[in-house]
């Protein structure tokens, strides 16, 4: 019997059936050829062993899974770190260390327990290194019974303290009826627990006591109003608080100088101004290791101080953000003395500036990796637009991050002039470095025949140009064409572009033509948002509410029994009529046109003629 088993395998061994000549197929190089390796192999070489990798190499791991590039207000996901501690044995100590490394400020009662935590335990409380958080909440002492200095005096090992007052909530308004401010024993912890910070962010809401202290005038100056107090004090602090001196990264936000820029003033006014101006750029000469500069919502940003500030620093990172007193000119002339060493540009919602900076980038920053530029559309109108000059931009050869977004201030032509020469530029190879496009362009005077023409055949053009040809979204690129009917041809041997992220949108920007009337704001805490159904169920629903009334009619004629209920409905589900309530539920974009583009509360017009739906069956909370 076991010669005859023996024969019976080996017979099965030389004629395999079909399926599994396809599974072992894939594991030729293997002496056994069985099934189970066939299919285990690839899942071992594509998965790491995520048991056995060293703490070391997991952190960074973490760190950028965990990192949420689209929220400024949430950087770090630590629902996710949570989830991740409690996945893997291996996972735990750095997801708790990256935890606590920067850990969760909102909600209230969430800092109350991390502050009761540190309280309690020293050792946890050393490896908190960044304190972030995007509202005031932390700077109210009355509300939280302590305050931000009590957690600094905590953290001694803290290197980075950003705190900006963001929309103040019921909780803080109601309960304390006032709005926060910094204290000044925040920078007395930093300096009794000899801290060297990083990273800093100085708000204009939330520095009154620390001016009212360190102001190098009069006593006199402690009885001037927000808007009187100067910026000596800035220079004070920079240049006598030991903690600042080894700052690498600044952010401003939400300073105004005494007078308002944008006001008549005379001789003396402008000499006062100005002089408040140079105060703040010496004050950021101080810090000789700044090399991250932010500056947002900042009326003092003008021509005059990025004069000052030129020459002063080697920066690497900046980042210019709702600044309404610059323009291109001042811009490039900042970037043509003192942009050499920058690495990242951030421009974002600047209406004075256009794309005309762009023709600069290649010698004004030559080691230049990544550009993020947002537009603010619709500032110029279309006469203003024909008579704007945009020159063809110049790219640096070290670019790697391009996205630009709501691109508006300009005619169709020059928008095709230009992306026109991006693409001829890749396939001259002057993208090599670029691993990540994103483009946006609003064109409202052509139709909606020419944008949706205009956006198929760029969306081919920058896939054929910059798309990676070795990547899975290459082959989907290709699969899509084939299924349109389209064969792509290309040359396997010729390496064009080597993006791993392609992204083009075109549209007009224009809100969708849904329109509530009167009955929709009427009884709204009646009439609930119902769920869209089929004709058949709303046919059906007709029916039997017409059935109802006659059943109401009925039963005011003859009398009710006494077994039976007097209700002629019960038991039977009528539906209402359908309603939208305003802010109920959020709506999404479903276009088949642009499926990567995904809108929260607004909806945009489809590009094929008709109006995007809003949907309010079964979304998310």
């Amino acid at each position: 019997m076991p010669a005859a088993k023996r024969t019976r395998s080996s017979a099965k061994s030389s004629n395999p059936p079909p399926k599994r000549t396809r599974k072992s197929s894939a594991a030729a190089t293997s002496s056994s050829g069985s099934s189970t390796k066939a299919f285990t192999t690839p899942r071992q070489a594509k998965y790491p062993p995520w048991a056995t990798l060293p703490y070391h190499v997991l952190v960074p791991i973490l760190k950028f899974a965990a990192t949420n590039l689209q929220s400024h207000s949430a950087p770090i996901d630590h629902a996710w770190l949570a989830n991740a501690a409690r996945t893997c044995k291996a996972f735990e100590d750095p997801a708790n260390d990256l935890l606590y490394h920067t850990p969760p400020t909102t909600p209230i009662s969430r800092l109350r327990k991390f502050y009761d935590v540190l309280k309690t335990n020293p050792a946890l409380a050393r490896k908190v290194r960044r304190i972030e958080a995007h509202s005031a909440e932390i700077c109210d002492a009355k509300l939280l019974k302590f305050g931000l200095q009590d957690i600094v005096q905590l953290s001694s090992h803290v290197t980075d303290v950003c705190v900006s007052s963001g929309p103040w909530s019921p909780e803080l308004l109601y309960a304390s009826g006032r709005k926060p401010d910094m204290d000044t024993t925040v920078l007395t912890a930093l300096q009794g627990n000899n801290i060297r910070l990083q990273d800093w962010t100085w708000d204009g809401e939330l520095c009154w006591a620390i001016a009212a202290q360190y102001d190098t005038r009069d006593g006199s100056s402690k009885k001037m109003t927000r808007s009187q107090r100067g910026f000596g004090w800035l220079h004070a602090v920079h240049k006598d608080v030991e903690p600042f001196r080894s700052l690498k990264a600044l952010t401003m936000t939400g300073f105004d100088t005494p007078t308002p820029l944008e006001y008549y003033r005379d001789e003396e006014e402008e000499n006062e101004v100005e002089v408040q101006i140079a105060t703040i750029a010496s004050s950021l000469g101080h810090l000789k290791y700044l090399r991250d500069l932010t500056l947002k919502d900042c009326t003092f940003v003008n021509a005059y101080f990025l004069t000052q500030l030129a020459g002063v620093h080697q920066l690497k990172r900046l980042v210019l953000e709702d600044l309404k007193n610059i323009n291109t000119i001042d811009l490039q002339s900042f970037l043509q003395t003192s942009g050499k060493h920058i690495e990242e540009l951030e421009v974002i919602h600047c209406p004075g500036i256009y794309a005309g900076f762009l023709s600069i980038l290649d010698t004004a920053t030559p080691n230049l990796k990544r550009l993020l530029y947002e537009d603010v559309p619709g500032i110029l109108s279309h006469d203003e637009m024909e008579l704007l000059e945009i020159p063809m931009p110049k790219w640096p050869q070290t670019l790697e991050s391009l996205i630009m977004r709501g691109l508006g201030n300009w005619t169709a032509a020059d928008c095709e002039r230009v992306l026109e020469g991006m693409a001829d530029t890749a396939r001259n190879g002057g993208f090599m470095a670029l691993r990540e496009i994103d483009i946006w362009c609003i064109l409202p005077e052509l139709s909606w025949r020419d944008r949706a023409a205009s956006r198929r055949k760029w969306g081919d053009e920058f896939a054929m140009a910059f798309l990676d040809r070795r990547g899975n979204a290459w082959k989907g690129f290709v699969a899509k064409k084939k299924s349109e009917g389209v064969k792509v041809q290309w040359d396997p041997n010729v390496t064009v572009g080597l993006c791993e992220r392609v992204l083009f949108r075109l549209d007009d920007s224009r809100p969708t033509g849904n329109q509530l009337n009167e009955a929709d704001f009427l009884d709204l805490s009646e009439n609930r948002p119902a769920k869209r159904s089929s004709p058949k169920k709303a046919t059906t629903a007709r029916k039997r509410a017409s059935l109802n009334k006659k059943g109401k009619q009925a039963a005011a004629l003859k009398e009710v029994s006494p077994g039976k209920s007097s209700n002629p409905t019960k038991g039977r589900r009528t539906q209402k009529s359908q309603s939208f309530v305003v802010g109920a539920k959020r709506a999404r974009y479903d276009s088949e046109e642009d499926s990567d583009f995904k809108v929260d509360k607004l909806a945009y017009e489809d590009e094929d003629g008709n109006d995007s739906s809003w949907s309010v069956d079964d979304m998310e909370n």
